[in-house]
Formats: C-alpha cells, sequence, structure tokens
C-alpha cells in the first residue's frame, strides 16, 4: 500500500495546493512511529465530510452577512474549556492500562521497523563503501601520476637549463668573435675580410689610368653611357670573340695586351665571386645569429614561466606546438627560397656595380683596334 499516496489524496481535500508537492518527501515520514501514528490518525479523520459542501458555504457565508451568532475564535475557546470543566464519571476517568500483549505487540512492531530500517540503510551503506574505496585507490593513482609528472618535469626543466647554458656560451663567443674583429684580430673566415682596402686601391689604379688616358690619348675618351647601352654582353662577346678574331700574324705586343686584358677580366670575375661569397656569407652569419639571440631570449622567457606557473606554461606550449610546426615550416620553405633564387640575384647584380665604366671602355677600346 502506498501510505504517501494516501496521505497526498487526503491532503488535497482540505489544501488546495497539495498539487505543488512532491509524493516522495512524505516518505520517509512513516519510518518514525510518532509522524507515522499522526499521518495514519489524520487520513483516518479526515474525509469527505469533514470538507464543506457548496451548499454550505453559501450557507455560512449568509449567516455571516445576516449577523447570527457564530461559535467561533474565542467564543469556540471559552465554550470548550467550559466542557472540559464539566464532572466525569470515575468509569470515564479511569484510564484502561494497556494488556502485556499488547505491550509485546508494540515492542514487537518497533522491532520490526528497527529492522525494516536497517535492511534498507544496509545498501546504502556497502555503496558509500565502494565509493569511498574507489575514491581511496583513485587518490592512489593520481598521486603517483603527479609524482611522476614532478619528476619528468624536473628532468625537463634540468635539461633546458642545460641547452640554455649550451646557447650561451655559443652566443658570448660568436659575440667576441665579432668584438675581436674590431681589434685588429686576423679573421677566419672570408665573410669577416674587408674589402675596403682593396676597393680603395682600385680606386686609386683607376683614377690613375683615367688620368694617364686623358692625356695621352684623348681620342679614345668617350661619353660614360657607351658602356651602360653595351651592357655586360658586350663585354662577354668581345672577351669571347678576341680568342677567334685575332689574327695569326699579330706582334708579341698585341698578344701580351691581350693576355693582359684576359687575365684583368679573369681577375675581376674571381674578385666579383669572392665578393659574392663573403656577402652570403655575411648574410647567412648575421641571421644564424639573430635566431640563436632570438631562441635564447624565447628559451629564458619560457624557463621564468616554468618556474611561475608550470602546468600552465605546459599546456600553452602544447596547444601552440601545431601552430607553430606549421609556421617552422614555412620559414624555412621561405629561406630555402631566399637562399637560392633571390639572395644570389641581388648579389651578383651588386658585384657587377663593382666594375669601373672606364676600365670596361679602355679594354674594349684596345681590343676593338
Amino acid at each position: 500500500v502506498n501510505r504517501a499516496a494516501d496521505f497526498m489524496a487526503t491532503l488535497r481535500l482540505t489544501y488546495p495546493y497539495t498539487d505543488t508537492l512532491c509524493e516522495k518527501d512524505f516518505e520517509w515520514l512513516f519510518d518514525c512511529p510518532e509522524t507515522k501514528q499522526f499521518l495514519e490518525c489524520f487520513c483516518s479523520m479526515v474525509g469527505l465530510e469533514n470538507v464543506l459542501s457548496p451548499a454550505e458555504v453559501q450557507a455560512y457565508e449568509a449567516l455571516l452577512a445576516a449577523g447570527k451568532p457564530i461559535l467561533e475564535g474565542d467564543a469556540l475557546e471559552d465554550a470548550l474549556w467550559l466542557c472540559c470543566q464539566a464532572p466525569w464519571l470515575p468509569s470515564s476517568i479511569a484510564e484502561e492500562e494497556p494488556s502485556p500483549e499488547a505491550l509485546q505487540q508494540e515492542l514487537k512492531h518497533y522491532h520490526d521497523c528497527q529492522l525494516w530500517r536497517y535492511r534498507k540503510l544496509q545498501p546504502w551503506t556497502n555503496k558509500l563503501q565502494q565509493e569511498q574505496k574507489y575514491l581511496e585507490e583513485e587518490e592512489k593513482v593520481v598521486k603517483q601520476e603527479l609524482r611522476m609528472a614532478h619528476m619528468d618535469l624536473k628532468a625537463k626543466i634540468f635539461k633546458t637549463r642545460t641547452v640554455l647554458s649550451q646557447v650561451s656560451k655559443a652566443a658570448e663567443q660568436v659575440s667576441e668573435c665579432h668584438g675581436s674583429m674590431g681589434m685588429g684580430q686576423l679573421p677566419t673566415l672570408l665573410c669577416q675580410t674587408d674589402l675596403t682596402p682593396y676597393l680603395e686601391q682600385e680606386q686609386q689604379a683607376t683614377d690613375a689610368f683615367e688620368s694617364f688616358i686623358q692625356q695621352f690619348l684623348p681620342e679614345s675618351v668617350q661619353a660614360p653611357d657607351i658602356w651602360e647601352a653595351n651592357g655586360s654582353q658586350e663585354v662577354t662577346e668581345r672577351r669571347d670573340s678576341k680568342k677567334t678574331s685575332t689574327p695569326k700574324g699579330l706582334g708579341t705586343d698585341e698578344d701580351k695586351l691581350l693576355e693582359d686584358q684576359y687575365s684583368f677580366w679573369k681577375e675581376l670575375g674571381r674578385i666579383e665571386t669572392a665578393h659574392i661569397c663573403a656577402r652570403m656569407e655575411v648574410i647567412v652569419t648575421a641571421a644564424e645569429v639573430e635566431g640563436t639571440c632570438a631562441a635564447l631570449e624565447w628559451a629564458q622567457r619560457t624557463l621564468e614561466a616554468l618556474e611561475d606557473n608550470q602546468q600552465a606554461v605546459e599546456a600553452e606550449l602544447q596547444s601552440q606546438a601545431a601552430v607553430l610546426q606549421r609556421q617552422l615550416r614555412a620559414l624555412r620553405f621561405d629561406i630555402r627560397q631566399a637562399l637560392t633564387q633571390q639572395l644570389p640575384a641581388l648579389l651578383k647584380a651588386e658585384a657587377r656595380r663593382l666594375g669601373r665604366p672606364i676600365l670596361h671602355r679602355h679594354y674594349s677600346r684596345e681590343a676593338a683596334r
């Protein structure tokens, strides 16, 4: 028998807001003997006969409107008090003592209630004990994982510090190498060679040779735009044609002049090649130094952040790992394209500007004669 449902049905007769209540909230009240007795008494005494019908409600309202005396409130309390003061017969006043059988029955009922409650609470107790045991095992596993993660993090921090120290030493060596170049130490790489003295000597020789030509060969001096109009293609064609179009009967002076001219162009080509190699090595070395400094700064910032908040930094690095890998691949591709396609063309154009137009013009006219 659903006792809570019966109580809700009885309560619905007198309480208009019964539908807002939950039936399961009243089931536990029947487990307690005191509340169970009250609820059973309430359900047995309250019924439809205790509820006023619409006709009775209208009659009550008519009595109130007519001003008839109604026994309620303080008047009802006084009447009940007078009834309690009335004499009673001894037979009615005497209380009946419960029999031993009734007491035994009540004791058995209490024992059954306690046993029922124990059996009802026993599964909950077992379930709570199992959950507690499971949580304790999970706590042990989590502590072990945290301990292992802490050890791994310490090892990573130690390796990071080792790498940082190595990078710092390499950066110091590079900075010392660049600093020692200005102190008179002999350079060890071609990119460290300063070509300024050689260019100054070449400029002096060019100026002297130009003044000599203007003094003794004024007719050979023409406008400087001849070399720019003809370009390097004319120089190459005449350099190649000097071997095929030279007559065999020329004197030793002309052979010597052609040999000097060929050695000059050959030396000029070597200078251009050396300049291109030196410039490329300077650019690559400068880029490596900047990359090493940037890596050192990033590693220092990462190490400081790891010491402050390790978990947050690790999570951020893991989330940015894929993006950084894609960016790194794109940068490597761009660097490879710049080194193989863009940089050589720029260096060749810069090396061609080192050639002096007066020398090209003079040797071109000598070869034409």
